[in-house]
């Protein structure tokens, strides 16, 4: 809040009270911050950056901030219905550089995030519905863009979470969100 005496005076995100207010939570979108942490922190703390995410997780360390309730809408897709309708979530990094960025604790501690938020808001865990920030549309509804597709990334033609997702590896997330950040599957 802008100011906490005026409950309508806000920046970075918009009040809501999802799903209860009718907009269900469909979607959860990885992105890359391209920065660090630090700056990630700060950027997300200004109110006139007309930027948010719900959730950041650390490259090194898997620690994890959140931002904005998901009953709120952060504004990180660049597309109005992806805001209102999915859960964003930034990682620390670059896409330039996924091997330095792309660490284990990062990979486990979203995972186990992600699977969290798809119990609670009961998102199937798959990529149709766990996606990164380059399967968004730039304008309009509809289902995710499929690799390759032009008109995607959100407003800015965003790549992340890593060049079109290509080094983003999600077999192993999806794999680590269905086992619960456990890197042992589950036992028969």
């Amino acid at each position: 809040p802008n100011n906490p005496a005026d409950p309508s005076d806000y920046g970075n995100y918009d009040l809501a009270n999802r799903p209860k207010d009718g907009l269900d939570i469909r979607y959860i979108v990885i992105h890359t911050t391209e920065g660090r942490w630090d700056g990630v922190v700060s950027h997300f703390q200004n109110p006139s950056a007309s930027a948010s995410a719900h959730y950041l997780v650390g490259s090194q360390t898997g620690r994890i901030a959140k931002f904005v309730s998901p009953k709120h809408v952060a504004w990180h897709a660049g597309n109005w219905y992806y805001n209102t309708h999915s859960i964003g979530i930034e990682h620390e990094g670059f896409v330039a550089d996924p091997g330095r960025w792309y660490t284990e604790r990062m990979y486990v501690a979203s995972a186990r995030l992600v699977r969290t938020l798809c119990d609670r808001y009961h998102i199937p865990i798959d990529r149709a519905h766990i996606i990164g920030h380059y399967q968004v549309p730039r304008s309009g509804t509809g289902a995710p863009c499929a690799t390759g597709a032009t008109n995607c990334g959100g407003a800015g033609g965003h790549t992340d979470p890593g060049n079109g997702g290509t080094q983003w590896y999600w077999t192993r997330f999806l794999e680590l969100v269905r086992n619960n950040g456990s890197t042992t599957p589950p036992r028969p």
